[in-house]
C-alpha cells in the first residue's frame, strides 16, 4: 500500500475537503455580513437623508398654510367691513329725526368711509391672491364686482352732483337689492369655503 491509499483510507482527503468547505463556508459568511451591514449603513443613510427632506417639506407647508390662514383672517375682515360699511350708507336712506343736511354730510363720509374699506379689500385681495385657489378667486372677484357695483349705486349722486331724485331713488334700489341679496348669498359662499381650508365645519 502506498501512501495515497493509506491516506485516502483514513479519510485524510475527506476532512481536507470539509475543512476547506467549512472554511470558504466562514469566510463566505463573512463577506456577505459584512456587505449586508453595509447595505444596511447605505439604507439608513438614504432613510435619514429622505426623512430630512420629508421635514423640510413638512415644515414649508405648515408655514405656507399659517400665511394662508393669516391671509384668510385678515381678507375676511376687510371683505366684511367694506360689508357693514355698504349696509350703513343704505341705511343712511332711512334715517329721520335729522336735517336734510346732517344726513347728506353723514352719507358723504359714510361714502368716503366704502371706498376706503372698499380699496383696502381690494387691494388686499390683488396682493395675496396667490394664497387662494382658482376657484376661490372667481368668486372673491365676483363678490368685488357685485359689492363695487353697488358702492357705485349708492355714492353716484356724489359723483355726478344734478342727478334727478328718481335716478338716484332708481340706483339707490338697485344697490339695496344687490347688498341684500347677491353679497349675502357670495359672502356665505366664500365663508364656506374659508372654512374648508380651515377645517371648520
Amino acid at each position: 500500500m502506498d501512501i495515497w491509499e493509506l491516506l485516502l483510507k483514513l479519510g485524510v482527503f475527506s476532512a481536507i475537503g470539509t475543512g476547506i468547505t467549512y472554511l470558504l463556508k466562514t469566510l463566505g459568511k463573512q463577506f456577505m455580513d459584512q456587505n449586508l451591514e453595509i447595505h444596511k449603513m447605505q439604507l439608513n443613510q438614504q432613510l435619514q437623508s429622505h426623512k430630512a427632506e420629508l421635514d423640510l417639506i413638512n415644515v414649508k407647508q405648515s408655514r405656507l398654510h399659517d400665511k394662508r390662514i393669516e391671509t384668510i383672517q385678515e381678507l375676511y375682515e376687510k371683505l366684511t367691513e367694506f360689508y357693514l360699511d355698504l349696509d350703513t350708507l343704505i341705511r343712511w336712506k332711512n334715517v329721520t329725526g335729522l336735517k336734510e343736511e346732517e344726513i347728506k354730510k353723514l352719507q358723504f363720509e359714510e361714502a368716503n368711509k366704502t371706498f376706503e374699506s372698499g380699496n383696502k379689500f381690494t387691494r388686499f385681495y390683488i396682493m395675496n391672491k396667490l394664497y387662494y385657489s382658482v376657484d376661490m378667486c372667481e368668486k372673491i372677484d365676483e363678490i368685488i364686482k357685485e359689492m363695487r357695483s353697488c358702492q357705485y349705486d349708492l355714492t353716484i349722486q356724489y359723483q355726478w352732483l344734478n342727478l334727478s331724485a328718481d335716478l338716484q331713488m332708481d340706483s339707490y334700489r338697485q344697490a339695496k337689492e344687490k347688498l341684500e341679496k347677491n353679497v349675502p348669498k357670495l359672502k356665505e359662499e366664500i365663508e364656506n369655503k374659508f372654512r374648508e381650508i380651515l377645517g371648520v365645519n
